[in-house]
């Protein structure tokens, strides 16, 4: 899974929204009228609608443009310069007629009291200016999304979405309406449960979910339905399958930009290469992180990665290929991967110390474990005395130990090749010439250490010893 978004440039056409948060307190009752007073502190503009998009994919590190509809207000104006000052390039119509939507939220204690909306509903299509917009400043995207939050900006979006399927474009969008007919031949639909169940009709349980999204998918030609449904995750539904994805929140603060992080998450791991069901799960780990903040918000980079990380740091049962994705998911974490190997076949104090050094090398401590057919050719036909899957388990238990990989050979080159560590740790006195995958490491930038075990501990002198006394 690649979550590197540096080289992708993405275009978010929709309605721009600014978000104004009146903060402050509520204390008494007022003598004119029986409604609270409320008593203003401070106030705090944010990026609402296609612009909150926008930063939710500058902040993941794309280069974004973004394309809607102003008023010439002062609002418009506040809206340019907090566009300018994440380095989202703007190119916006702005029509006299029109009002830049403003959505302003009295806020006290962290619960919102009330909301007042200031906008203005177009009756006509700017698509005309948005494809003038377009062949003036066309670029190489990557991906595009509509952000349709039923304001106007996207009142007929089919030219838009046709524009770019014949340039073979992407084109994800966060559907609004009781119809998504008007987005026909899009590439990914992301409606939260009630928009979907608006379009679709109620849907009975999950088969009834599946199957209404499939025949959407057929009416309107689509490549997938994104369906996010709160607590119970997101429902990935394509031509053919269906994926549920669980919900990574820990705690639910407030839902508002929720949907624009899904777009925007999705939207830009797709154009990276990342496939739908791994950019679902990227989608859904970002979700989890903005509904636990207030306001509308973003998922920076970092804080996918690091919740990515966290979320599977217990989960030590995995295999080789399942490692793989997870080791290139930490490294762009800057976590250090640390590896060693053996037959572990009786632990002892000399292994622990070992292993607990071993890891403090590094952030993660994979460990490759010989299988049973391995240890016999390497230590003789009477071992291994514990088999490799209970071998692995107590290795498992042991919390220095992130990840235990079973390997047949009687070399772990293999393992070592495909997992690249930058720390190859052997216990004893061996040369760098001895320690099997030494050289493929210091190629790749990394190091090699070795570690003395403890004096007179091993398996086979265990064993010897326990021999001799019978």
């Amino acid at each position: 899974m690649n979550l590197n978004f540096n080289n992708s440039r993405l275009l978010v056409i929709g309605d721009l929204i600014l978000d104004t948060y009146l903060y402050g307190s509520v204390s008494r009752i007022s003598p004119e009228a029986p409604v609270s007073i409320f008593n203003e502190i401070n106030e705090e503009a944010r990026l609402g609608g296609a612009c909150n998009v926008a930063l939710n994919l500058c902040k993941l590190g794309a280069t974004v443009d973004i394309i809607g509809l102003t008023g010439n207000d002062t609002n418009a104006l506040l809206l340019k310069k907090m566009l300018k000052a994440h380095n989202i390039n703007e190119y916006l119509i702005a029509d006299d007629d029109y009002v830049t939507i403003e959505k302003k939220r009295l806020v006290s204690n962290n619960h919102q009291l009330l909301r007042c909306d200031k906008e203005s509903i177009p009756t006509s299509s700017y698509n005309t200016q948005i494809l003038k917009k377009l062949e003036d400043n066309i670029f190489n995207y990557d991906a595009v999304i509509l952000s349709d939050y039923m304001k106007g900006t996207l009142l007929k979006p089919q030219p838009l979405i046709n524009f770019f399927r014949k340039k073979l474009v992407p084109v994800i969008i966060d559907p609004k309406g009781q119809s998504f007919t008007k987005y026909k031949n899009s590439s990914v639909l992301t409606p939260n449960f009630k928009e979907f169940e608006m379009a679709v009709g109620k849907c009975k349980n999950e088969e009834d979910i599946a199957k209404k999204a499939k025949k959407l998918i057929k009416n309107i030609n689509l490549d997938a339905v994104l369906i996010t449904r709160s607590e119970k995750g997101l429902s990935l539904v394509t031509k053919s399958k269906v994926f549920n994805i669980p919900t990574f929140a820990k705690e639910v603060f407030d839902v508002t930009g929720a949907g624009d992080t899904i777009v925007s998450v999705l939207a830009a791991s797709m154009s990276i290469g990342n496939s739908l069901v791994d950019s679902s799960i990227l989608a859904n780990t970002a979700a989890g992180i903005v509904v636990g903040k207030f306001g509308t918000a973003y998922a920076s980079n970092n804080e996918i990665l690091s919740k990515l990380y966290n979320d599977d740091k217990q989960t030590k049962k995995i295999n080789k290929k399942d490692l793989l994705n997870k080791l290139a998911i930490l490294r762009q974490t800057n976590k250090k991967i640390v590896f060693t190997n053996g037959c572990f076949d009786i632990i002892h104090a000399g292994h622990i110390d070992y292993l607990q050094k071993a890891k403090k090398l590094g952030d993660i401590l994979i460990v490759g474990l010989n299988s049973d057919a391995s240890v016999s050719r390497l230590k003789g036909k009477d071992r291994p005395i514990n088999n490799n899957n209970n071998r692995k388990k107590v290795l498992e238990a042991l919390e220095c130990i992130d990840h235990v990989i079973i390997f047949n050979e009687d070399t772990p080159i293999k393992l070592i090749k495909s997992i690249m560590p930058d720390v190859l740790v052997k216990g004893g006195d061996y040369s760098l010439k001895q320690i099997v995958g030494a050289s493929n490491v210091i190629e790749n930038g990394g190091i090699v250490k070795t570690i003395k075990f403890y004096q007179d501990l091993s398996s086979s002198k265990i064993l010897n010893n326990q021999r001799q006394k019978k």
